[in-house]
């Protein structure tokens, strides 16, 4: 009898089980929305049976990384260097208000100064790797650094679901929904999750003008270092201050060269551009898995809203901006 019992507890045990190991075959569905693959990592993530099943061999915000990495087989490099030159003014109006009116808005909703800096580069630049960068250079608090990831992260996920309604609400071209996204959603790998949603256009556009706006934590970082080399706070993140720039980027921008260096292996490259974009599908499924009340409550009302209220603004701008001066 023991064995019969053992047998029935095991058998819907294995049966999640199989679920949970058979999502990633959905993701194979030729043009399966992103938000589909998130909106599925949330139920999943809030169900222990299944997410216990979940293989926890890599994070989600490595995988988006890899992901973007693959993605660059699918560019070029002329295209890229026209996106960062048609993109400059407009990138540094943007990243300048959101800095700015990030130290306004803190401040009137009494958030913490490190930590409101901390979310006005996560919001203004690239998000997490944006965060880690500042976070660096001033040796935030490690209680500052969760929260303004816990945010990001949030809005990010909201992204996925909001910006391709929005994009199809106003008619936005595939050229103008790349350069809305890349200038409206914090991270890169969410600039891509919105961007796939949305066309092959749109996606390369998007994640080249993303990835060159990310290049902006460099001068970011450097100003930072320089008017914080006398400041020292305490709890810190293990007590020194690490190297966060985003590697992945660079090798983004190898894949890139490579297209460029070697065009006989373009059938190569056309497979890891479309293994990248299958990748990304299940690394946002993995990045739905951690959204929960829990994560809601934890963050705190001050600092949600602040962020809110700083990327209503940036939605905005970066709206007037693709509707007016480009086409």
């Amino acid at each position: 009898m023991n064995v019969t019992i053992l047998s029935s507890k095991r058998q819907p045990s294995n049966l999640l089980r199989y679920i949970v190991v058979a999502i990633p075959i959905l993701f194979l569905i030729p043009h399966f929305e992103a938000a589909f693959a998130l909106i599925i990592g949330i139920i999943v993530g809030n169900i222990p049976s299944l997410k216990q099943h979940v293989p926890n061999v890599v994070s989600a915000s490595n995988l988006l990384k890899y992901s973007v990495v693959m993605m660059g087989f699918g560019m070029h490099l002329a295209p890229m260097i026209q996106v960062s030159k048609e993109g400059f003014i407009f990138t540094a109006i943007t990243i300048t208000i959101a800095l700015t009116l990030g130290k306004v808005i803190g401040k009137l909703l009494g958030v913490d100064n490190q930590l409101g800096f901390l979310i006005s580069c996560g919001t203004s630049i690239c998000g997490g790797s944006a965060i880690a960068a500042a976070a660096s250079a001033t040796n935030a608090k490690t209680q500052n650094i969760s929260i303004a990831l816990g945010v990001i992260f949030l809005l990010n996920s909201i992204a996925l679901l909001i910006f391709p309604y929005i994009g199809h609400q106003l008619g936005l071209t595939q050229h103008q929904f790349g350069y809305f996204s890349a200038l409206a959603i914090h991270d890169t790998t969410s600039v891509v999750g919105a961007c796939s949603s949305y066309g092959d256009q749109a996606l390369q556009f998007g994640t080249m003008l993303k990835c060159a706006r990310a290049l902006w934590i460099v001068p970011l970082t450097i100003g930072i270092v320089f008017m914080q080399r006398d400041k020292n706070t305490e709890d810190s993140i293990e007590g020194k201050k690490k190297k966060a720039w985003p590697v992945f980027i660079l090798f983004f921008i190898a894949a890139i060269l490579l297209v460029e260096l070697f065009p006989q292996w373009q059938t190569t490259f056309d497979h890891l551009y479309w293994g990248g974009k299958k990748m990304m599908l299940y690394a946002i499924f993995l990045t739905g898995l951690g959204i929960n009340k829990g994560l809601i409550q934890k963050q705190g009302t001050k600092p949600l809203w602040m962020g809110i209220i700083l990327w209503i603004i940036l939605i905005s701008v970066s709206l007037y901006i693709v509707l007016n001066h480009v086409h």
